[in-house]
């Protein structure tokens, strides 16, 4: 049947996505904690509303991340934007609202209007119902209120069931992060508790799935393991009830039985239920068992559950695939054609996100309400349209362009070296007396010790001074990185000690100048956890820097770049301090654990000052202008992390990419010292009413388990550096998002932007 009019693939049959897995922020964790913090009568109040469906899902077979992103893989490509069809065993299989209403029993009809109503208080004043429920406490995560559940702090039935499915809806229908909170809205809404439990919050999980499916670039699909928010995991379950054929197979190697990457809240360990993912792609591939199109063709589902969508789209090739499902035709993968092979695709340079600017002035990723702009020719473009003939000229060909600039740097890449070199020598300088670092004011002489008096000369703050320069220099460019990168860690101090030349082996390129710099951030070196390995001085004959001087430069830089940069009119609410600060603070802790009061320690006026900003010109004060400062350090001289401290929540964020070298518990006994030292010397230095009345409690810590990893520990200086510049940018989701092969282009950039910093 030549003349059918089919879908096309979005990515080629028998090819598979790049990426790992599908990234999600609904966990079975928080469901089974739960169900576990609850007695028999609340399970059996939620198990009879339109939410008790959710109670049967530890019993279905394991979440499998991977064969989740296998089956975004197989996706066509249709013009409907509240449907996706994917392609199992040669069978395209349906998954739009009515699947989804039928595998997991939520309402999914049609939005009703919510009405806002406040009671009044004493005064006059509107209470709002949040308050009822959680009193003072502005930012509750889900977490907390499973442990509010489980600690029973009331035995109210009334606020019990409201804090449950709360965590239900908030926690595992609708996070937006590993560590979701209770959305306040939502909180009002439960007031009314059966018109809370009537919402349909799988027309909205559904809806906000799709947009994150349908907002994904080809490039993405095919290249990186991608985040969706939304329940994905009802995709699997349609799948498993198109073709039964995969549970029902015998068990293989290759099966998933929960989500290792988890740390478990549960009380009680549960049976989980494998899913069988190896049995799962040998039918596939073999395209030999029966598969239903759509599941459950007969069902009639209640009017009250209006699953259509008044905005959807026509799309004939869709209505040709339902007619052909209903009078049970035998598709096959031959009637699916197209399709990208994701190990061809040449993925364009990552641009920074531009979005509205939150509370705060945060910069976040766009979460715009509603769908995404629909798509009339519903091809998913991997590059955006040219409106007009004048926006297609800056259409470059990257490739061209690295070409192109690697012949002008050709025979100038020893003196670009040599001047990046020579801006963080300016930018980071060394007492000659005590090998401390000594902060450059406008080019002039610094004292290096307040009581010693000693002072050393300051180079101009000009960065680079770079002769012979060309034209072409003032465009900064993205460039893709190599295939490979060569960077060993046993002879990283014999290349730092030289001056760049033929010597290292490099070629004369912008590969070349990155991967020197990249080979300047090796896993053993000295951290600012210990005083011992950390370099003392700067080799002024050799042009040699020590490995933390190297970071604190482009710490330096990075932060310059943070601070000046205006997102929608307004400045990023970010600070950076330099390595050194959490070493000296951190060598303060035996004192500050004997002193009578923590309250009355006092900090030395050198760290005071380093809060302050004292001698800074472009320093933020903290809280009324930074809510997110970050603190970079090293771990036993081969542990790069990042330690974000989030001021208004209190709380300390480990960005770490290599989680695999320290436990959560390690890690928190090692942050300790500072959870408890930073409230005390924020409140002394205070600049600002918030700061001076700064409850001395001490700080959260959280690692979060959504950064990606790095294979080799050698990458975690330069992977720590672009985790602030993500978070800083667009929280944890950029972090999540940026990938470790990303390293080697990103280095390229900041070395460029370095370089450009100091052209004319």
């Amino acid at each position: 049947m030549e003349d059918l009019d089919l879908p096309h693939r979005l990515i080629a049959a028998g090819e598979e996505p790049l990426g790992e897995r599908v990234n999600v922020y609904n966990k079975m964790k928080i469901l089974n904690g739960i169900i576990d913090s609850l007695d028999a009568t609340e399970i059996n109040l939620i198990r009879d509303s339109p939410l008790g469906g959710l109670l049967d899902f530890p019993n279905k077979p394991a979440w499998s991340a991977s064969f989740g992103l296998y089956l975004l893989g197989r996706q066509l490509d249709i013009a409907k934007a509240n449907e996706i069809w994917v392609v199992y065993a040669g069978t395209p299989v349906r998954f739009s609202l009515r699947e989804f209403h039928l595998v997991t029993g939520l309402a999914c009809g049609r939005y009703p209007d919510v009405p806002k109503k406040k009671r009044k208080g004493t005064a006059g004043k509107e209470i709002p119902f949040y308050s009822t429920l959680f009193g003072l406490e502005s930012d509750v995560t889900v977490e907390r209120v499973i442990t509010m559940l489980k600690k029973k702090v009331t035995n109210d039935p009334s606020l019990r069931i409201r804090y449950a499915v709360l965590a239900l809806v908030d926690g595992y229908l609708l996070p937006t992060s590993h560590h979701p909170k209770i959305i306040k809205e939502h909180a009002e809404m439960s007031e009314n508790l059966t018109s809370f439990l009537t919402y349909p919050w799988g027309r909205l999980t559904f809806e906000m799935m799709m947009n994150s499916i349908k907002e994904r670039e080809l490039e993405q699909l095919a290249t990186t393991s991608v985040a969706v928010q939304g329940l994905l995991y009802a995709l699997q379950l349609v799948v498993l009830q198109a073709a039964p054929a995969i549970q029902e197979g015998p068990v293989s190697e290759e099966t998933v039985g929960s989500e290792s990457d988890e740390d478990t809240i549960e009380l009680h360990p549960r049976q989980v239920v494998p899913f069988k993912l190896g049995n799962a792609k040998v039918l596939d591939t073999k395209c030999q068992t029966h598969v239903d199109p759509i599941i459950h063709p007969g069902v009639l589902l209640d009017p009250a559950e209006d699953v259509s969508w008044s905005d959807d789209e026509v799309d004939p090739r869709v209505d040709t695939m339902v007619k052909l499902a209903e009078e049970g035709f035998k598709f096959n993968n031959d009637m699916f054609p197209g399709g990208c092979i994701p190990s061809e695709v040449v993925v364009a340079p990552k641009k920074q996100k531009r979005s509205a600017t939150l509370k705060g002035g945060r910069v976040r990723k766009s979460s715009k309400q509603g769908r995404i702009p629909k798509n009339p020719t519903g091809i998913r473009r991997t590059k955006q349209t040219v409106h007009n003939v004048e926006e297609s000229v800056v259409l470059v060909d990257m490739n061209a362009l690295s070409r192109m600039l690697d012949g002008k740097l050709n025979a100038q890449y020893k003196k670009i070296i040599k001047g990046v070199t020579d801006w963080f020598i300016a930018n980071t300088l060394i007492s000659a007396e005590n090998g401390k670092d000594v902060p450059a004011e406008n080019g002039k002489e610094v004292p290096a010790d307040k009581g010693k008096g000693k002072k050393v000369t300051v180079p101009q703050s000009n960065p680079l001074h770079l002769s012979d320069g060309d034209d072409d220099f003032d465009t900064l460019f993205p460039l893709r990185p190599p295939s490979h990168r060569s960077s060993r860690v046993g002879k990283v101090a014999h290349r730092v000690s030289q001056v760049p030349g033929e010597g290292l082996g490099l070629d004369n390129s912008v590969e070349g100048i990155a991967s020197y710099y990249n080979g300047l951030f090796p896993g053993d070196c000295s951290g600012s956890r210990a005083a011992d390995g950390v370099a003392n001085h700067v080799d002024d004959e050799e042009n040699g820097l020590g490995i933390c001087q190297v970071m604190d430069a482009l710490l330096k830089f990075s932060r310059h770049i943070l601070r000046t940069d205006e997102v929608d009119g307004e400045k990023l609410r970010v600070d950076v301090l330099d390595t050194k600060f959490i070493s000296q603070l951190c060598r303060l802790y035996p004192k500050f654990t004997k002193a009578p009061a923590s309250q009355d320690f006092q900090f030395p006026t050198a760290l005071v000052d380093a809060v302050c900003g004292v001698g800074e010109l472009d320093r933020a004060e903290l809280f009324t202008e930074v809510d997110y400062l970050y603190l970079p350090f090293n771990f036993d001289k081969k542990h790069w992390v990042a330690l974000c401290v989030d001021l208004n929540c209190a709380k300390i964020i480990v960005l770490d990419s290599n989680v695999h070298l320290r436990t959560d518990a390690s890690i928190k006994v090692d942050i300790e010292p500072l959870s408890k030292m930073l409230p005390i010397l924020f409140r002394q230095a205070a600049s600002n009413p918030i700061m001076s009345q700064l409850l001395p409690t001490p700080f959260s810590v959280e690692r979060s388990l959504c950064i990606p990893q790095v294979t080799s520990h050698v990458d975690a200086g330069l992977m720590t550096i672009f985790l602030i510049h993500a978070h800083a940018a667009g929280g944890m989701d950029a972090c999540a998002e940026f990938l470790p092969e990303c390293i080697e282009a990103e280095t390229k950039k900041l070395v460029s932007a370095i370089i450009l910093a100091g052209v004319p």
